[in-house]
């Protein structure tokens, strides 16, 4: 992404959230200033621990990931991004225009 666009790596953005909670645990307002103002999206959060308690593990990655989606919903400008990683290695990278 660096080589395509330059400048790029100075405009991300963390932002701590919690997956498990509604609307990633924001406030209205920075839930708001982000769906105006995001275009790009990488989800990173999981729970890896397999011997974790089930209900821990859905909750952080499946409702989770569906907070991530509707903030995806909820942005004006998004462009969606595909990332398939393996052994932190991107294997596969494309950017796609809603």
């Amino acid at each position: 992404m660096k080589r395509k666009q330059q400048g790029c790596v100075e405009n991300i953005v963390f932002v701590p959230g919690d997956g498990s909670t509604p609307r990633l645990g924001l406030s209205d307002s920075d839930y708001h200033d982000l769906s105006q103002h995001v275009n790009i999206v990488l989800h990173l959060a999981a729970n890896v621990r397999f011997g974790e308690n089930l209900k821990v593990m859905v909750e952080t990655n499946v409702k989770g990931t569906q907070e991530i989606i509707q903030l995806c919903r909820d942005c004006i400008s998004l462009k969606v991004s595909i990332v398939y990683s393996e052994h932190l290695q991107i294997i596969n990278f494309r950017f796609y225009t809603v």
